[in-house]
């Protein structure tokens, strides 16, 4: 996590962002306990605040999807779609990598040298 941590101070594009933010998120989603689930106001099994089984109802109805479980599912979701962001981006900049090289038909060159060494009389 530290290494992620690192990561992060030093991301500056969009793309660097992004692939920290899903190293983040592909790293804690088997770490996923109960820690998204205290202070929730829901039981880890239940649903409900109201002692693991539901509030109403508790003989009629099975224990439904869990904290956890949903958990589990949005941090998936906001992963598929973190990674399909990621996609686009890379898209994009690949085609602007293709645009500059096609405009840049012309060499470039660069005159370097010391002060006083006779560059601008070439």
């Amino acid at each position: 996590m530290l290494i992620l941590q690192i990561f992060a101070q030093r991301a500056r594009t969009r793309e660097a962002k992004l692939q920290v933010t899903l190293a983040r998120m592909r790293y804690m989603l088997p770490r996923l306990k109960s820690f998204m689930t205290t202070g929730a106001g829901m039981d880890a099994k239940g649903g409900a605040a109201g002692g693991g089984k539901g509030a109403g109802g508790q003989f009629l109805k099975g224990s439904g999807e869990s904290q956890l479980e949903s958990d589990r599912r949005l941090y998936r979701k906001q992963i598929s779609r973190i990674e399909a962001e990621l996609e686009q981006v890379r898209a994009t900049r690949e085609l602007q990598r293709g645009a500059r090289k096609k405009r840049g038909t012309m060499p470039l060159v660069a005159l370097v040298g010391y002060t006083n060494a006779g560059k601008s009389s070439l």
